[in-house]
């Protein structure tokens, strides 16, 4: 299952949700980039109102060349991208922890 979640102005202010639940059998790169392009669409949402585009940080949602947001890009060229910050430090913190000078679950 992959959550749609949205997040836009309204005249009383920033309204957020999910928008849908799409169930794909396979998560590849085409596959969900259509999916998420047909929820948006059957939504009544327009796509050259769409500033930016979040999601966690795997090589199909945001890689430099055959990506979801690089298909999206292709479409609106102003796309902002996205990232997931938990994962960021995530990774930030498991990498940092291999240059520490002591066990920190030791201590």
């Amino acid at each position: 299952m992959v959550p749609i979640v949205i997040q836009f102005f309204s005249k009383t202010g920033v309204k957020h949700g999910i928008l849908e639940f799409i169930e794909q059998m396979h998560e590849s790169v085409d596959d969900l980039f259509a999916n998420i392009k047909y929820a948006l669409e059957a939504n009544e949402l327009k796509l050259n109102q769409l500033a930016s585009l979040g999601s966690d940080n795997t090589n199909v949602n945001v890689g430099n060349h055959h990506s979801v947001f690089a298909l999206f890009k292709k479409l609106l060229p102003g796309l902002i991208t996205g990232t997931c910050y938990c994962h960021v430090l995530h990774n930030s913190v498991k990498h940092g922890n291999e240059h520490l000078l002591f066990d920190i679950e030791a201590a």
